[in-house]
């Protein structure tokens, strides 16, 4: 935002050149990006975060940071007295229906007032940020906020049916801008209006319904405390954001709306006159300043320098900040409501070095230095799964850790990780999996490719069920997709996992029944939980048609995802050369009808502990199902490998062994010999 010097003087004593104040103020408070000299006029760029943006972003709150950074007088403290005169209080009908989408809404009404063209320094400093002057009315509520940040607006009272109504709007709603757009309103969005109307968009834009004019006598002055959320997805959906907008955005202080009505009623009577009337509030909640205990030996151990706890105080007035209490080791500091990033001793430490100066700190060498850490073998072991995946013809993808407000329908809303204070509903919960991620990838890509093979690896984080802790677990995730798959897609995906799990030293594989997981996103039917060692890592399977037609995917898709946590412990730190068998192999293949029921795994896992030791290798090598093998009937044929690294086997051996495979297999799975 950009500040003008000469207005930033009406509210802070200012000794420094332009170039002097935008060296101190970034070096103790907010970064300044450029300084700018327009006319008899110097602007100041500054880059405001969003923890700051509440406070800073105005010309009072602004011009109190350069107060306490370089200890010039602080003028606009007149501001923030209670009138002893109150105002009075009035019977006019207020209702907010939903306290969370409206914290706090106060009104003023003014009589006699007159509307009338602003005058050229108000015009000036207005067009110098971008807002057009209209009256003095309209001019005084957007000055008012380019003052104190809390936008204002102004209704025409004489056009008010019956009083306000903070409310939802109906589903397909409409209402007209004070600049002519025609906007259809949902139920989502949060409307001012009366009983008849609707009057404004709350914390964006204003409507024609009450609109101020050369004709109006009496106005009643709104100042609110809108939802941060509910605003930002307003301005998302309907498509313009205004600088009320944005201020409701990073959220703002509901005490400030007293003491911008004050404000700017007192001048509009500067401008043109009229008297003030009855106050209107309706303040549920009140927000009182936090107390935080500051200790001078705590600071210590944090920043590891001495302070004094009168060079603290000191600080905390420049801050303008209040001492409730204090005793020989401990301030008990109070900090405005207008602070809202201020929750905890750690905030209050960082006020305090900030103002007494990073500059000041000593550099200091270690006494000591510990070059024992634990061995942390995690970031070799994910980059060579990457490396493998990539081998495997799969793209990496990379995407945001958080998902949209949506996923609650399809979660568990308790395992989900809510972020505190989200800036948008596309980044309202951290992902508790990579599928959904890969799913927004996936439907970028399938209108321009069919064939499609990616993965990602990333962090999850759910929240254990009846329970305050968050996990957090690294996951390896994937999707194939092909024009034509079908059930090739899904050993095709099998078989890359096997050849990872082997390239990670990883023997003991196991795919059992599915357990039904990802929120319904695979076929039960055609899916797989993967166990390695007894343990189960995670799971594949053909993703469901109705996941399918949620992201406009019209080919066969098959997803997997594994928990990299649980399946580092599984694999060998090591692996042995074992030299080649110089002996010859002998192949045998097996062919035979078998169950639907019975598994592959099953059969692999009988097949390799009835053998002796020369049997080193099963393969599948064909699968088929039909009408002519009868209901519930799958034929299944095998590659058997032997080898001795002794001798060269007979086939006297060989024979003894097939038959022993075949015995077992017709006992335990009743295989019928094709």
């Amino acid at each position: 935002m950009k500040f003008s010097i000469n207005w930033l003087k009406d509210y802070v004593d200012i000794t420094l050149s332009s170039q002097e104040l935008a060296d101190v103020v970034s070096l103790h408070s907010l970064e300044v990006e450029g300084v700018e000299i327009k006319g008899d006029d110097t602007y100041i760029d500054v880059a405001l975060l969003p923890n700051r943006f509440p406070d800073a972003a105005n010309y009072v709150g602004f011009a109190r940071e350069i107060s306490a950074v370089t200890g010039g007088t602080f003028k606009a403290g007149s501001f923030f007295k209670e009138d002893k005169k109150a105002f009075a209080h009035s019977d006019f009908s207020l209702k907010v229906e939903n306290e969370e989408d409206c914290a706090r809404y106060s009104g003023l009404m003014m009589s006699d007032i007159e509307v009338k063209d602003s005058p050229v320094w108000l015009r000036g400093r207005l067009e110098a940020h971008g807002l057009r002057s209209i009256n003095t009315i309209v001019d005084a509520t957007n000055y008012v906020m380019l003052e104190l940040g809390q936008p204002l607006h102004a209704f025409d009272y004489e056009k008010l049916e019956g009083g306000i109504v903070v409310r939802r709007a109906l589903e397909g709603e409409r209402m007209t801008t004070l600049d002519n757009r025609e906007v259809e309103l949902t139920s989502e969005d949060v409307v001012i209006a009366d009983h008849k109307q609707i009057l404004a968009i709350a914390g964006v834009k204003g409507g024609r319904a009450a609109e101020i004019t050369k004709e109006t006598t009496t106005i009643l002055l709104e100042a609110a405390n809108f939802d941060s959320d509910r605003v930002v997805r307003t301005t998302r959906r309907i498509g313009f954001t205004t600088d009320a907008s944005q201020r409701f955005k990073y959220g703002i202080d509901p005490n400030m709306t007293e003491v911008a009505l004050r404000r700017v009623a007192d001048l509009i009577q500067k401008l043109g006159g009229g008297k003030i009337g009855s106050f209107v509030d309706a303040y549920p909640k009140k927000i009182l300043p936090k107390v935080l205990a500051f200790s001078a030996k705590e600071y210590e151990k944090l920043v590891g320098e001495p302070l004094l706890l009168k060079e603290a105080r000191a600080i905390f007035r420049r801050l303008q900040w209040g001492i409730k209490k204090a005793t020989k080791d401990i301030l008990w500091v109070e900090v405005p409501t207008w602070r809202r990033d201020v929750e905890r001793f750690e905030d209050v430490v960082e006020e305090v070095v900030r103002l007494h100066g990073y500059d000041t700190l000593e550099s200091k060498t270690l006494s000591r230095v510990s070059l024992h850490a634990k061995r942390d073998d995690h970031p070799q072991y994910v980059k060579n799964i990457k490396e493998r995946m990539v081998g495997f013809g799969f793209d990496e993808i990379y995407s945001y850790s958080f998902i949209p407000h949506a996923w609650n329908e399809v979660c568990d809303e308790n395992t989900l990780v809510q972020l505190e204070n989200p800036v948008s509903a596309e980044y309202y919960y951290l992902r508790p999996t990579l599928i959904f991620p890969l799913f927004r990838a996936l439907e970028s890509n399938v209108k321009f490719f069919s064939d499609i093979k990616m993965f990602e690896v990333g962090n999850v984080f759910s929240r254990e069920k009846n329970n305050e802790d968050i996990v957090e677990r690294t996951k390896l995730a994937g999707m194939l997709t092909r024009e034509k798959g079908g059930d090739h897609l899904f050993y095709e995906c099998k078989g890359t996992l096997n050849e990872l799990f082997h390239t990670l030293g990883v023997d003991q594989v196991e795919y059992r029944a599915h357990e039904e997981v990802w929120c319904g996103v695979l076929i039960q039917s055609r899916s797989a939980d993967i166990y390695v060692s007894g343990v189960r890592v995670g799971c594949l399977g053909v993703v469901s048609p109705r996941w399918l037609e949620r992201f406009d995917v019209v080919h066969d898709v098959v997803a997997f995802e594994l928990d990299l946590n649980t399946l580092l412990p599984l694999t060998e730190a090591e692996r042995r050369f074992v030299a080649f068998s110089k002996y010859p192999e002998v192949v045998r293949d097996i062919s035979f009808v078998v169950g639907q029921e019975v598994r592959i795994s099953e059969i692999e896992k009988i097949i390799g502990e009835t053998s002796s030791g020369i049997l080193v290798a099963i393969d599948l090598f064909d699968m088929f199902e039909g009408e002519r093998l009868g209901e519930g009937k799958k034929s299944l044929s095998f590659h058997l490998t032997f080898q001795s690294d002794q001798k060269t086997l007979t086939s006297e051996e060989v024979a003894a062994e097939f038959l022993k495979i075949i015995t077992a297999l017709q006992e335990q799975c009743n295989i019928e010999i094709r």
